[in-house]
This record gives structure tokens, sequence and C-alpha cells, in this order.
């Protein structure tokens, strides 16, 4: 997490990196939400049509943080390719993409079992990042993912007692 912005209030840092309590607050919060709309999807809307299900979806997050945007950043936008590159990449590759194949995993398995492949996230970014930035990967991280890999393994295969 970066400082924040200068509309936070000031004083508010944690001591890890400077970053802010409510950085910190805001994350566990998107984190406690994610949890919870997994399982309530899981749960009441298994038969719901996907685009029904996202545009659903995408609207409640985007009147959620429609008025904190507007109060801490002013809705001010400074246009350019690159800006314009990435959030087409965020738009259709993780909020529409990853969701669906999020619910749609949901639909076919357990709960616990789809989001165990939560924990494929970091090497999965990790091995990409080596390939298309050249970013190094130590023996730790190796070792690392491949506990997370046969975590996942353990955790997602089917019991063979039943």
């Amino acid at each position: 997490l970066a400082h924040a912005p200068s509309s936070f209030p000031q004083g508010d840092h944690a001591s890890l990196g400077g970053a802010s309590w409510a950085g910190y607050a805001a994350t566990f919060t998107a984190l406690a939400a994610l949890v919870c709309g997994t399982l309530y999807q899981k749960r009441f809307c298994s038969a719901m049509d996907l685009r029904t299900g996202g545009f659903i979806q995408l609207a409640a997050a985007g009147a959620a943080v429609f008025l904190p945007a507007l109060r801490f950043d002013g809705l001010q936008v400074e246009w350019n390719w690159t800006l314009i590159l990435a959030s087409s990449w965020l738009s259709l590759a993780n909020s529409i993409g990853a969701f669906s194949l999020l619910y749609v995993l949901l639909r076919s398995g357990e709960a616990s079992r789809v989001s165990a492949l939560f924990y494929l996230v970091p090497p999965v970014t990790a091995i990409l990042a080596f390939v298309a930035f050249h970013e190094t990967l130590s023996h730790a991280a190796l070792a690392g993912f491949a506990i997370a890999v046969g975590g996942v393994y353990l955790g997602t295969r089917q019991s063979e007692r039943g």
C-alpha cells in the first residue's frame, strides 16, 4: 500500500512502510465483501445469468465507491492511452473475465474448493512478471510457490472415500 492521498487525515500512518490505517481498513473491508459476496452467490444465486449478476455486482460496486471517489479524488481524469489500455484490461480481464470464471466455478463446485484457487494468484502473478518483465524468482519464492500449489492440490482434490 502506498502513502495515503493528501486528502486523508495526516498522522494516520501505520509503522509498516508508512501505509495508512485507512488503507488497511479499506483492504480488509474489500476482502470481507468479496468473501461474503462469494458465499452469497454460491448459496442464493447459482442459477442467475452471469451477465445479469455481473451487471448487478458492478453497478452496486460503482454506487458504493462513487461518493468516496467524488470526495477524495474529485473525479478528475487525465486521459491518455496508458490509462485507457490499463482500464480496459482491468475491466475486461479482471472484472468481467475473472468474476465470470469465478461464478462458473462456483456453480460447478464447492465454495471452499473454489476459494482455495485464490492461493494460486501470487505464484501465477510472479511467473507472469518473470516472463513479461524479466523479474527474478528466488529459490525461496519457488519453494513457497511449490508449497502453495501443493496446498491447493490437497485442498481441492476429490476425496477418494466418498
